[in-house]
């Protein structure tokens, strides 16, 4: 329950409404499994405040997972933030440039954010 409770407010925190579906995230241990079906597992590891599994709405971009990881740390590198897919591609981003979010995830993908020099960043 209080993964769940947790997942409802990093969403409005995010400025998210809950999956693409229109249904609201679900918020008891009884709900149906086509419920939990519209939540994904996310790895954020490196300079985030809170690295480790996150749980996302299916359709969640890279800057909702940054920001339900806690954030970037003093010493992220967001310059070159990388993505892996669960097929094991790399993508690198430069969240400095990214206005709209950055791109879609998918469930059981990795988001690595290096460590940077601050003197740099």
């Amino acid at each position: 329950m209080k993964c769940i409770t947790l997942l409802l407010v990093v969403a409005l925190a995010c400025g998210c409404s809950g999956p693409k579906s229109g249904k609201p995230i679900a918020n008891s241990h009884h709900e149906s499994t086509a419920a939990q079906s519209e939540i994904m597992a996310i790895w954020v590891r490196g300079e985030v405040n809170f690295p480790g599994e996150i749980s996302l709405p299916v359709g969640a971009c890279l800057s909702d997972a940054i920001r339900a990881a806690g954030g970037f740390t003093h010493f992220a590198r967001k310059s070159h933030v990388a993505v892996i897919t669960v097929r094991g591609h790399k993508f690198v981003t430069d969240m400095r440039r990214v206005k709209a979010g950055g791109a879609a995830l998918e469930h059981g993908e990795t988001i690595y954010v290096p460590r940077g020099c601050p003197a740099l960043l």
